[in-house]
C-alpha cells in the first residue's frame, strides 16, 4: 500500500473542481496538467489527482494565507491508502483510482 495526499472537501470534491478554484492560475509551469507531465488525460470519474508526499503537495500548494481560506470553504487534506497498481506517477503529481483507495485520515491544510 502507498499513501496519497489530496486536497478536497469531505464529499471528495477536489480543489480544482471547487468554486474556490475559479480565480486560480493554471498556466504556471510548477502546476502542469497530467497531460503535460506525460500521464495523458485522467480517466473521467475514475482517476483523480493527488500527491505521493507532503513535500510534493507543498511544492504545488506552498504554505500561504490561502491555507486558512481553503479550510474555510471546506477544503482539507485527505490521506488515502491504495495498492500501487492503481496509481500513475508523474514528477509533480499522481493520478489514482479514488474509488479503489481507502481514506485513512483527514486534516486541515494548515496542519502540514
Amino acid at each position: 500500500m502507498i499513501r496519497i495526499y489530496r486536497l478536497e472537501t469531505v464529499t471528495q470534491i477536489g480543489v480544482y473542481m471547487h468554486a474556490y478554484n475559479q480565480a486560480a492560475d493554471h498556466s504556471q509551469p510548477s502546476v502542469p496538467t497530467p497531460y503535460q507531465e506525460g500521464l495523458g488525460c485522467p480517466e473521467h470519474g475514475v482517476e483523480y489527482c493527488g500527491f505521493e508526499s507532503i513535500t510534493q503537495m507543498r511544492n504545488w500548494f506552498p504554505k500561504s494565507s490561502q491555507d486558512s481560506r481553503m479550510s474555510q470553504v471546506g477544503i482539507e487534506v485527505s490521506v488515502y491508502e491504495i495498492e500501487p497498481h492503481f496509481v500513475r506517477k508523474g514528477s509533480r503529481q499522481v493520478l489514482f483510482h479514488l474509488h479503489k483507495a481507502r481514506r485513512v485520515d483527514r486534516q486541515p491544510l494548515e496542519s502540514f
